[in-house]
């Protein structure tokens, strides 16, 4: 894949009006992530809010320390709005929607069985 090509390299779900920009900083950005659908051991179940830590280097794999200081500017970013990991939140980085470039997402307890409005 080329660079360009990446959507996570050029940030269209935040250029195309997705996603909403949260902060930026040279080494990643944090989205609001509108796909708040999670899929769990007990099937499909609903955040109430998603953010997106996403890094500016493109590839699917980063080192420990890059990957340990993109989940510490999540984590500040949250914590920063009140939330605490474990009571509030908790981190997983799945990568289905864009596999080759990394992100981790911070999904917003409470999860619900039905979207939530």
């Amino acid at each position: 894949m080329k660079l360009s090509a990446c959507e996570l390299c050029r940030m269209t779900p935040v250029t195309s009006g997705r996603e909403e920009l949260l902060y930026e900083d040279p080494f990643c950005y944090i989205v609001e992530n509108h796909h708040l659908e999670i899929d769990t051991d007990n099937g499909t179940r609903y955040a109430r809010a998603r953010k997106c830590v996403v890094l500016k280097d493109h590839g699917r794999q980063p080192s420990p320390d890059q990957e340990e200081a993109a989940q510490r500017r999540l984590k500040t970013f949250l914590g920063e709005q009140g939330l605490e990991e474990g009571r509030d939140y908790f981190i997983r980085t799945t990568m289905r929607t864009f596999p080759e470039h990394y992100h981790s997402h911070a999904i917003i307890y409470p999860l619900t069985d039905e979207p939530q409005g």
